[in-house]
């Protein structure tokens, strides 16, 4: 399993950083070192890092020989997934492209993820599009926001799971400039101990470089930020292989159908605490899907509605599903009166 170093190389790469060779060891780190800070400083406080981009186990990241987006604009007949999914070794050459492969890849993964194995390796290159698009705080917590709505969309993926976490992680790098913060640290030290991701030493070693690079910066890093605070608790859940929301975490607040009983028409209102993956779909007494494509996409936080045309529902009782990617689902029983 690539480590996050390895799979942000390209992006270096792309950004033309310079980078020097840090090689000097932990040992000499003390164990605590007092510092005043809150989390959110914490987490953007750091001066730009200038340590290696190698891995100290010899290791090097795999060149991928990219295209030019223009030639995957051509569906040739291949389904939605298909043609999506040729963004992801799309090299664009300018801030549009970059934004259209950006746009392309982000339903590709709503839309795909549950039945493509190679789905993970959009994440690599969405990072690299994101850093080209902008440098602004805002842009970079918003697609942190929409990878935490989608990792669990492949539940039974390592790579998909493993490589959309490192994504989250360095969305705390890359709008600084690529140096370690206390947040990336955080969610680094559970991607190296999960035991989904792998844990080789070169994973250890980047941890302990990055460690020491935040430590003689005047943090500490035997005192990570937790990662409930981080909006990651859903991680930290026991006993189970996926993450799920629970009570105190919830994703999905409520969700009606106004009026009900209707004729002509009905609208569905749902709120969402904070970005959320959601699937909408109304099913008949037999459970046969009567509306909705099955396919769910990302939304913002706050109150959502949907108009419901009565004209393409059969008569009688109706059940409106609504479901998260963490597994929260609420149902609505509606009467469709003619």
């Amino acid at each position: 399993m690539a480590t996050l170093r390895t799979l942000t190389v390209q992006l270096l790469n792309t950004i033309s950083l310079s980078c020097s060779l840090l090689s000097i060891s932990l040992a000499a780190m003390p164990m605590h070192v007092p510092v005043v800070m809150d989390s959110a400083s914490r987490c953007d406080s750091l001066p730009e890092w200038k340590g290696s981009d190698s891995r100290s186990d010899g290791s090097t990241a795999t060149n991928i020989v990219r295209r030019s987006v223009h030639q995957w604009l051509n569906p040739n007949g291949s389904d939605e997934c298909q043609l999506l999914s040729r963004w992801k070794v799309g090299n664009p050459a300018s801030r549009q492209e970059a934004q259209m492969q950006y746009d392309s890849l982000r339903k590709y993964i709503e839309h795909c993820a549950a039945g493509d194995s190679t789905a993970f390796m959009a994440f690599g290159t969405m990072d690299v599009d994101i850093a080209h698009l902008s440098t602004d705080t805002n842009v970079f917590n918003s697609y942190r926001a929409w990878l935490i709505s989608v990792i669990n969309l492949s539940p039974n993926q390592d790579r998909y799971f493993c490589a959309c976490l490192s994504s989250i992680a360095g969305s705390y790098l890359h709008y600084r400039g690529y140096f370690p913060t206390m947040c990336y640290l955080s969610v680094l030290d559970y991607i190296r101990k999960c035991g989904r991701c792998g844990n080789t030493q070169g994973d250890d070693a980047e941890f302990s470089k990055d460690s020491l690079y935040a430590w003689q910066h005047g943090q500490d890093p035997s005192h990570l930020i937790p990662l409930d605070s981080l909006g990651l608790g859903f991680l930290l859940t026991k006993g189970v292989k996926t993450p799920s929301a629970t009570s105190s975490s919830g994703f999905l607040s409520s969700f009606t159908g106004s009026p009900n009983p209707f004729t002509k028409e009905t609208e569905l209102t749902y709120v969402l605490n904070r970005m959320t993956y959601v699937t909408v779909a109304i099913y008949d007494e037999l459970g046969r899907m009567v509306w909705g494509d099955g396919k769910g996409r990302s939304l913002d936080a706050g109150t959502h509605t949907i108009d419901i045309d009565g004209a393409s529902l059969p008569s009688g009782t109706l059940y409106a599903r609504i479901s998260t990617g963490f597994g929260e689902v609420k149902t609505v029983k509606l009467v469709h009166q003619e």
